[in-house]
């Protein structure tokens, strides 16, 4: 009995040493998938910056182009690009401008919106003078 007492005191004992290495990402996640949110007082800031890092770590790498068909299966997108020529450059940022003029649709919004504000003012307009002529 005092075999199984020792053991388990000495199981208890490790727990708080094997847990400490474990990945903070991994424990925030938990925390957060049982909350639906992180408790701020949880972990402290650099348990939390290390998280953080973890996931602009990954989003960096999918900006980079990581995720895409060319970077999971190579050998499908050499089928697709004649030898020898090199890929277009990625953009500097997801939010860099392009040289692309505007969608069709914002272009079409644009001119009823043009059309709305002028008769809008010529309705202004008429109803000031039929004012006047009273």
């Amino acid at each position: 009995m005092r075999r199984l007492a020792a053991a388990a005191a000495l199981a208890l004992a490790l727990l708080p040493a094997a847990t400490a290495g474990a990945n903070v990402y991994t424990d925030v996640l938990h925390v957060y998938q049982l909350n639906g949110s992180i408790p701020p007082c949880r972990f402290s800031s650099p348990q939390l910056s290390a998280a953080l890092k973890q996931i602009q770590n990954a989003l960096t790498a999918r900006a980079g182009g990581a995720c895409s068909a060319a970077a999971l299966h190579p050998s499908s997108s050499a089928l697709h690009a004649p030898a020898g020529v090199p890929a277009p450059p990625l953009p500097s940022s997801v939010t860099s401008p392009s040289d692309s003029s505007l969608p069709a649709p914002i272009l079409v919004m644009a001119a009823l919106i043009a059309i709305v504000a002028v008769v809008l003012a010529v309705r202004a307009v008429a109803a000031d003078w039929l004012r006047g002529r009273r």
